[in-house]
């Protein structure tokens, strides 16, 4: 049942019932995958030849449209220089272009890409592609040199998965009984959180979820909640996909969650009669009449930011007790370990995450201590013979085994017997290993000085202070 409305002064549905009627009225080219390079505004195009451009253009998805705009936008700027445009440019312009960007050394992202753009401009203008066997080989070598001094790019911070259940244990299980009480943006940022961990989803398409997107289903006999994931990065067909939450009675249960949040912000999932089209994470409004109240209500036409919802999510995990700040990856990241971590098989996985390959799946993995140390510890030699010596004796009989079985040519006949216990005591004391009682040095094996060296009065440079650690050892002849 649904739990009725805490304050009567706000009207919850104002911005449900808006949304039923709201219409997108921008050009058809500021829409959908029909996006229009801004690039190409300028020059006089037939409404034809737009609308190939458009066509040619929404074969990508919207991020790689985006980076082709960007790179033409610098090509053009060189071609201008030279007096040309991006209507009639040379193979010799394209040529010089990539001798200036290595002649500038410029960065990766701005390298990345061109190959790309340059086709799509070829197809959108219907001209022969400059793109020959020689301008590939410039291509590829500038791409070698900016790969090779770009930065070493660091893995998403691990997210250990109990502060997930400790913020459901703070801010959900307290208020089971009157769901009101608990904030939108908290309630919010969770359940994106328990979304991105259980579906092993990326940010991106959580925020384009919608609240008809979800519906209650079964599998068998089991209680199921369906996420249709309509469109993704690596969807750019629109294909669509869907994946479940299973119903498992547990307290940090997440279809018992999403069932508490849709009560929570009066939302609608597609098995009701209410085609309700808010946005699943939307952003919040002010629900009354008064600017100076505080009380926020969720406005669905528009979804929040992933920079705001990462700011709500480390704002939560920072009051647990997490010390570092996490990124939009780290909860898929800790969802796809999670998966290898208990055994599930690469298919189980790969359908898991709507993956075509499980390939990608090993990039967002991070092994856990646990398993580091399982895996490295069992390849480790545990013989008898490399054990660590516990006493003196112990130390000096394996160092004398050690040295007499080196065989060096410079050596004569009378340096390969074994060496007296003597003589490796002093040895060891001189390198560090141990000190003037028979102690070992926490040095990790390496000598470490005492104090400055100082030299003799005869001019020879040999350390002799009797205060230090370090002797001098000469061999037997």
């Amino acid at each position: 049942m649904r739990t009725s409305f805490k304050h009567s002064t706000v009207n919850y549905h104002k911005f449900n019932a808006q949304l039923q009627t709201f219409k997108d009225n921008r050009p058809l080219e500021k829409r959908g995958p029909l996006y229009f390079p801004s690039v190409l505004e300028k020059y006089n195009l037939s409404e034809k030849r737009k609308r190939h451009i458009k066509l040619t253009a929404s074969s990508r998805t919207k991020s790689t449209q985006l980076l082709h705009n960007r790179t033409l936008r610098r090509f053009e700027i060189f071609c201008e220089n030279r007096n040309k445009s991006l209507l009639n440019f040379s193979k010799k312009d394209l040529a010089a272009y990539i001798e200036y960007l290595e002649d500038s050394a410029a960065k990766k992202s701005a390298v990345v890409g061109l190959a790309g753009a340059i086709d799509f401009l070829a197809s959108a203008l219907d001209m022969k592609s400059p793109w020959t066997p020689q301008i590939e080989r410039m291509y590829q070598g500038i791409t070698r040199r900016a790969s090779a001094e770009q930065p070493l790019t660091k893995k998403a911070p691990k997210l250990p998965i109990q502060y997930l259940t400790l913020a459901i244990d703070k801010h959900v299980t307290p208020f089971l009984k009157n769901p009101d009480q608990i904030p939108i943006v908290t309630l919010r940022a969770i359940v994106a959180q328990h979304l991105q961990y259980s579906l092993c989803a990326r940010i991106s398409d959580l925020l384009r979820l919608r609240a008809c997107d979800l519906a209650v289903t079964t599998l068998g006999d089991t209680p199921a909640m369906s996420v249709t994931f309509r469109s993704s990065k690596t969807d750019p067909r629109f294909e669509g996909s869907t994946s479940y939450v299973i119903f498992n009675g547990s307290e940090y249960c997440l279809y018992s969650l999403l069932v508490l949040y849709y009560n929570r912000l009066r939302l609608y999932s597609s098995d009701t009669s209410c085609l309700d089209t808010s946005y699943l994470l939307p952003r919040t409004g002010n629900g009354t009449t008064s600017k100076s109240s505080r009380i926020l209500v969720a406005d669905g036409r528009y979804a929040i930011s992933a920079s705001t919802l990462m700011k709500d999510v480390n704002l939560i995990y920072s009051n647990l007790g997490l010390k570092h700040k996490i990124t939009s990856k780290s909860a898929k990241s800790l969802g796809v370990s999670s998966a290898f971590r208990l055994g599930m098989s690469d298919d189980h996985i790969r359908v898991l995450g709507r993956w075509r390959s499980i390939a990608t799946a090993q990039h967002y993995r991070a092994i856990d201590d646990t398993t580091l140390i399982e895996i490295f510890s069992k390849i480790m030699l545990k013989s008898s013979s490399t054990a660590v010596p516990r006493s003196l004796a112990a130390l000096t009989d394996q160092a004398s085994n050690s040295i007499a079985s080196r065989t060096t040519p410079s050596w004569s006949s009378a340096h390969s017997a074994p060496l007296n216990r003597a003589l490796i005591f002093q040895i060891l004391l001189a390198s560090g290993y141990l000190d003037p009682q028979g102690c070992s040095l926490n040095n990790d094996g390496y000598p470490l000085p005492q104090d400055v060296p100082e030299v003799r009065a005869n001019g020879e440079d040999l350390l002799a202070i009797e205060s230090s650690q370090t002797f001098i050892v000469t061999l037997p002849n």
